[in-house]
């Protein structure tokens, strides 16, 4: 993909000018903000009342994640199948569409070499590599079954071994966990989640967290299989506004490091085994070449 560079006339690789078209994106952003103010339609103002759609705080989405696990660990047995945490931990940690996700299958997965392949979507620039982070790597790990060996079979199946279908998972374990967590935020004295969480609110969590740790818009737009840098470019001045303390739990919360979490314990996205890390996995995919 490129972009004419009128004054040279020559052609530039999209990534070489992202760096001014956010600045662009900022400057123009403010006018307009300023314009509109003057005319009394100040339409940030109104952005800012809008909900939320997505998780912006290593409060919320440990929340998330801590309600799903105790979901998991309370599940009966005809319900054991369904890794509540690991689906909304790769949401969350990868930012892939609820098809992407629901249609991941064991060759796809890179536990060693750490990348996750979307083989299946409807675009060119939708078929991409994903890294595996710390804290997704132990989800994923912690979801490996029997049927991993079967590099066909669905990392997130149904108890029969079909593919879950997306409405089973908005109201069936989406909803639930973020009912969970907003319990436990109550209980917490802290602001519920965001009404009407959708799963692509979690993707848009995903490019929030990319930002606030620090990486590049190549990156962002890769990872998230964009060719349009507009929700790419919204997020980026989103992240903007995070403090280096929060930028440092999101950091934590992504690489799997200890940190305090809802509960006042300590959270760690990556389990341990008396006190040590466990051991490297095994292997049980593709190897994302």
């Amino acid at each position: 993909m490129s972009e004419r560079n009128t004054r040279r006339g020559q052609l530039r690789p999209i990534g070489d000018i992202l760096p001014e078209l956010l600045e662009r994106w900022r400057l123009q952003s403010q006018s307009r903000a300023v314009v509109n103010s003057a005319r009394g339609k100040d339409r940030k103002a109104k952005e800012e009342r809008r909900p939320r759609s997505h998780l912006d705080s290593a409060r919320q989405i440990e929340a998330l994640l801590s309600a799903s696990g105790e979901l998991d660990r309370e599940a009966t047995n005809d319900r054991r199948h369904i890794p509540r945490k690991a689906m909304i931990a790769t949401l969350c940690f990868s930012g892939l569409r609820i098809d992407e996700m629901l249609s991941l299958r064991w060759r796809d997965v890179d536990l060693v070499g750490g990348w996750l392949t979307v083989a299946e979507s409807k675009t060119p620039t939708g078929r991409r590599r994903v890294k595996i982070r710390g804290a997704l790597q132990a989800e994923l790990h912690s979801a490996i079954s029997p049927s991993a060996l079967e590099p066909d079979a669905f990392v997130f199946p149904t108890r029969n071994g079909r593919q879950l279908g997306p409405d089973n998972f908005r109201n069936r374990v989406l909803a639930r966990a973020v009912k969970r967590a907003n319990e436990k935020l109550e209980k917490a004295k802290e602001p519920p989640l965001p009404a009407k969480l959708t799963p692509h609110g979690l993707r848009h969590t995903f490019c929030s967290l990319l930002y606030a740790v620090g990486e590049d818009a190549r990156t962002v737009m890769a990872e998230l299989g964009h060719s349009d840098p507009a929700l790419s470019l919204r997020v980026y001045a989103h992240s903007m506004r995070y403090g280096e303390r929060e930028r440092e739990q999101l950091r934590c919360l992504i690489e799997g490091a200890e940190w305090t979490g809802i509960d006042g314990n300590s959270a760690n996205g990556t389990p341990t085994m008396n006190g040590k890390r466990p051991a490297e996995p095994v292997n049980s995919g593709s190897q994302g070449a």
